[in-house]
């Protein structure tokens, strides 16, 4: 070996391959934060929206089943904010039995939501994060529908309820009729 000819690196050089290095690993990992936070919010908004669209498949049920019979005495009261009536829920044994219900406009701290309360315990998501929001009940479905801000017990079960949140409606029929 010639006395000019080096074997190896100086320590110049290693340091500067190893903040070359740090550069790139720094760099990889703030990619990779990213992309595990963006992961984050998708699957957050994800269940967010399947809660959302299950409770008002859930609420569709529940109202759909409300017991219409003439000798019952099943009563339904309803406001523009509130509604409160008996229906048929899932027990735990896998069986339905009755319940008390209450769909009501809520405030929040990200808008109003409407929210079906149930006697069970449960709670389900019907609307979430709108701006405004309300309760409407179908009283004659002649000539497009009379509708009304309010129903008293003492009136019969109104044929729908209609959620509405923003500019959306969700219509949620009562019973099965004929």
């Amino acid at each position: 070996m010639r006395r000019g000819e080096r074997r190896g690196f100086t320590l110049l050089e290693l340091l500067v391959a190893l903040a070359i290095a740090g550069f790139v690993v720094a760099g990889a990992r703030g990619v990779l934060e990213g992309l595990a936070a963006y992961a984050g919010r998708a699957a957050t908004q994800s269940r967010h929206g399947d809660a959302v669209a299950n409770g008002e498949r859930l609420a569709r049920r529940i109202v759909r089943q409300l017991a219409l019979r003439e000798d019952s005495d099943v009563s339904f009261d309803g406001r523009a904010h509130d509604a409160r009536f008996v229906s048929w829920c899932d027990a735990a044994g896998g069986w339905q039995e009755p319940c008390d219900v209450r769909l009501a406009v809520v405030r929040r701290a990200d808008g109003v939501g409407v929210i079906m309360y149930l006697s069970t315990g449960d709670s389900l998501i019907v609307r979430a994060k709108a701006a405004a929001g309300r309760l409407i009940y179908l009283a004659s479905a002649e000539d497009a529908g009379s509708w009304r801000d309010a129903w008293a017990e003492s009136m019969t079960t109104p044929l729908a309820v209609g959620v509405i949140a923003d500019a959306d409606t969700v219509l949620l029929r009562i019973g099965e009729r004929r």
